[in-house]
């Protein structure tokens, strides 16, 4: 798409707000269990819905090249920035062994595994790589992306570079992609109609919540998809346009929303280093929702606040964008 769209802004600001949220202990835990139906597989639709045909018709190597400058350079660098951070805590709390302690969940970090001192969120940047090759591999065999679907749910993955993330991943993001046209246009001839756009995203939204209640929910990154995988999925999309119909509805051209549009790749690599801190000095915070909404906002202003700066100090943080 060469322009931006307001509706998608939108949706990537409430969509990164429902990220904070979802790693919070909320008051009642069936509320986390409805963000996560749907908002990563939100996200994935998201991007498959703005990658350029264009940038798929260079050079295999020139495409991973500038994925990887994207994508792949940012998970390294913010996850020296939690390494960092991780010591610090450590060496804060008296806990510090660099050689028992570090180096080992160093090396699972650097694989994209799970440790306590990744950028556990960043797991998102390794997937969208990968989607992305098998996009620019499905433009030339369309047969590569059936074999890549066909392995979700039958093939176990490893957990290292979040490769067990990305046939789940891959159906949102590929959905988003081959079905761009159909949806930017289904889309605007939604924004004339306000009563549907409310009809269906309260419909919609309605839909998960009763999905939630008869199957669970999905955990992309916990390889997680409930006992009725398919059903997961269903509800899934059926959450993705429930809140894209929402946005539609209510989206104004607003120069903070497109700001927070902009700042999701710090946001969601940053986000729990804030929660972190926060948890540390408001006290009961996760008892309360006034204060749970209220400081997952918080944490959404200031990672917005400080990314202008990291893109013009510090362009490579950003995957140069």
């Amino acid at each position: 798409m060469k322009d931006r769209v307001v509706w998608v802004d939108w949706a990537k600001a409430l969509g990164i707000y429902f990220v904070v949220l979802g790693h919070y202990i909320l008051p009642n835990a069936e509320v986390r269990g409805y963000i996560y139906m749907f908002h990563m597989p939100l996200f994935f639709f998201l991007s498959g819905l703005l990658t350029s045909d264009k940038s798929l018709n260079m050079s295999f190597g020139g495409f991973v090249k500038i994925k990887a400058k994207r994508l792949i350079v940012p998970y390294y660098l913010f996850s020296v920035l939690c390494f960092v951070w991780y010591i610090i805590k450590l060496k804060a709390g008296g806990g510090l062994d660099i050689f028992n302690t570090t180096v080992p969940i160093f090396v699972n970090s650097f694989l994209c595994g799970d440790s306590p001192m990744s950028c556990g969120p960043a797991w998102f940047l390794w997937s969208l790589f990968f989607c992305n090759i098998c996009v620019y591999a499905y433009k030339r065999y369309p047969v590569v992306m059936l074999i890549l679907l066909s392995t979700l749910g039958v093939i176990n993955l490893p957990i290292y570079l979040a490769l067990h993330t990305v046939p789940c991943a891959l159906l949102f993001f590929a959905v988003g992609f081959i079905g761009k046209d159909k949806i930017i246009n289904a889309a605007d001839y939604i924004v004339s109609k306000k009563v549907i756009a409310f009809i269906v995203s309260v419909v919609c939204l309605v839909l998960v919540l009763v999905g939630y209640r008869l199957i669970g929910n999905m955990d992309m990154v916990a390889d997680q998809y409930t006992s009725y995988p398919v059903f997961s999925l269903i509800f899934a999309f059926i959450g993705i346009f429930g809140v894209i119909s929402l946005c539609i509805l209510i989206a104004k051209q607003s120069s903070f929303i497109e700001s927070i549009s902009r700042s999701t790749l710090v946001i969601m690599c940053l986000h729990t280093e804030l929660l972190w801190f926060i948890q540390l000095h408001v006290y009961n915070i996760f008892s309360n929702w006034f204060v749970v909404l209220i400081s997952a906002f918080a944490i959404v202003v200031v990672l917005t606040a400080i990314t202008p700066f990291i893109r013009k100090y510090v362009p490579i943080l950003m995957g140069g964008r």
